[in-house]
């Protein structure tokens, strides 16, 4: 029950921020009261625009990805999903609703604050590969 109220939350704030395309202290002050700690950490990596957004071409396709200190994470905003260990370790137990690449990401994309790299298709699978590597 509790995670279910926190991703209605959650999602209620990445609406507000949509329509406003900006973070108010009021959405900081709920997406903290969500998760936590986290965000300040998102937050820094959404200050240091560490978000980017690849476009493949033709196709369209759009993959999200977090640079960090240790690796590049991938991103499934949809799903949602990131590549990260707290992911593994935190999310998907249960302990935590989110980590703090997916909340960066949700705020680059509502805000439009990232990087965007136009790529061509057939360099897909080498990003993916590349991404999955620790450095």
């Amino acid at each position: 029950m509790k995670r279910r109220k926190a991703e209605r939350d959650h999602n209620d704030v990445l609406r507000s921020l949509e329509l406003v395309k900006e973070i108010s202290k009021s959405h900081l002050i709920t997406l903290h009261d969500v998760f936590g700690s986290r965000v300040q950490r998102a937050l820094e990596i959404f200050h240091a625009k560490q978000v980017v957004k690849y476009v493949f071409k033709p196709s369209g396709r759009i993959q999200w990805l977090v640079e960090g200190k240790e690796s590049d994470y991938l991103i499934y905003e949809k799903a949602p999903y990131c590549s990260c260990q707290d992911f593994f370790v935190s999310v998907i137990n249960g302990e935590a609703e989110a980590c703090k690449h997916l909340i960066a990401q949700k705020m680059a994309e509502v805000t439009g604050w990232y990087r965007v790299v136009t790529k061509p298709y057939s360099s897909f699978n080498r990003l993916m590969n590349l991404a999955r590597k620790v450095r």
